[in-house]
């Protein structure tokens, strides 16, 4: 963001809205400091030092399915994220309703102990995605909110 750094999640949200960097279909409400999209209300979680941001999606009903979060970046301690850079925790939520959202930042064993649990991902591009046209797309967007 033009070299200044951002310190609240509210300034983070309103450049990537500013930006139009937010993905189709969802939308930014800057009153309450979140997103939501057709099944999901997303908060994101800042913090400046150490940096990190973590994403947190939560059905709208139980239909929409798990909560889900995810972290960056990760703890480095994990030995499934050591054996391949790729490879992205996150965690679901065990239910579907009354759903207990831990705190931000906890330790991975902390949102286990809310009733969260841990799977992976790798990171990839999808089959065809060339990666230097994606990059160019979002310095074009990146460069619309100026």
């Amino acid at each position: 963001m033009e070299r200044r750094p951002v310190l609240r999640v509210d300034e983070l949200l309103a450049e990537i809205g500013r930006r139009n960097l937010l993905p189709p279909g969802v939308e930014y409400v800057p009153e309450r400091k979140l997103l939501v999209s057709e099944h999901s209300t997303i908060f994101l979680r800042f913090r400046p030092d150490p940096f990190g941001v973590e994403v947190l999606s939560l059905g709208r009903e139980r239909m929409d399915g798990a909560g889900l979060l995810v972290r960056v970046p990760d703890e480095t301690d994990n030995s499934q994220i050591r054996q391949s850079p790729s490879r992205q925790r996150y965690f679901y939520s065990f239910r579907l309703e009354n759903i207990t959202v831990p705190e931000a930042f906890v330790n991975a064993s902390a949102v286990r102990a809310a009733g969260w649990q841990t799977d992976y991902f790798d990171a990839r591009l999808p089959d065809n995605a060339d990666a230097e046209q994606l990059a160019a797309w979002t310095r074009e967007r990146a460069g619309q909110g100026r």
